[in-house]
């Protein structure tokens, strides 16, 4: 991404299944207009300028910073990430909030946080509560970071968490965070796709994968869901 084929070899595949409208990312790490000259391996981050150029052009209206690595470089680098996003028109999505996107809510979640080097499971009842107040005039989806890295299907948690979320009003069910993408599966209830696996991560194990989630509303207020698979972008030929 560093140099300009590689952006543009990435806009033209990623343009190409979109054909440039809005897109949701989970935005993995954190913006910083200078990175750190010696990080941790597990510190995340992203160079403010370029990372912004590519987020427009690929037509990002938000970004969700519901991860485990959105506070890598701490609670001032992380607000001062979400100003500089909103300032350049870029919905934030956080933990346990809601955001009114016009045809739909969508609840940012996550089950997986850095806030001790501990990573545990976080997500209790109480933080869920909130979506049984919203006004049930649109549909609710929930944007959540959960499950075991390179898993390809839900745990017994991920399952009771998706349920509860269910008995909330969440119509879909939509996870991040294995690095591996899921599948598009279906209740009575809502619509799950367990986890959209890598977009653009510095991976090349093959036991990464990814895919995009297209969402098309009709104005009599149905959707209609499908998935796009991805090849791994981060290896991405600069013929594509």
């Amino acid at each position: 991404m560093a140099t300009p084929a590689g952006r543009e070899a990435l806009l033209r595949r990623v343009l190409g299944i979109t054909g440039g409208k809005p897109l949701i990312l989970n935005l993995e790490g954190v913006l910083a207009e200078k990175c750190p000259e010696s990080p941790s391996p597990y510190t995340l981050f992203m160079e403010e300028a370029l990372a912004l150029s590519l987020l427009k052009g690929l037509n990002v209206r938000a970004v969700s910073l519901a991860n485990n690595h959105s506070l890598d470089l701490g609670a001032d680098a992380y607000e001062k990430m979400r100003r500089r996003l909103s300032e350049q028109g870029l919905a934030c999505l956080e933990n346990r909030q809601v955001l009114d996107l016009g045809a739909f809510y969508l609840a940012g979640l996550t089950d997986v946080d850095n806030q001790s080097e501990e990573k545990i499971a976080r997500l209790t009842r109480q933080d869920l509560a909130g979506l049984a107040r919203l006004k049930q005039d649109k549909p609710v989806f929930a944007f959540i970071h959960w499950g075991r890295e390179f898993a390809e299907q839900a745990g017994p948690r991920e399952q009771a968490l998706a349920a509860l979320l269910e008995d909330l009003g969440v119509e879909v069910v939509i996870g991040c965070h294995s690095h591996r993408a899921g599948r598009l599966e279906g209740t009575r209830k809502s619509c799950r796709v367990f986890s959209l696996g890598n977009f653009l991560f510095d991976q090349d194990t093959p036991r990464v994968s990814g895919m995009l989630l297209e969402a098309v509303f009709f104005p009599q207020g149905t959707y209609f869901l499908k998935i796009h698979p991805l090849k791994n972008l981060y290896h991405l030929p600069l013929s594509w």
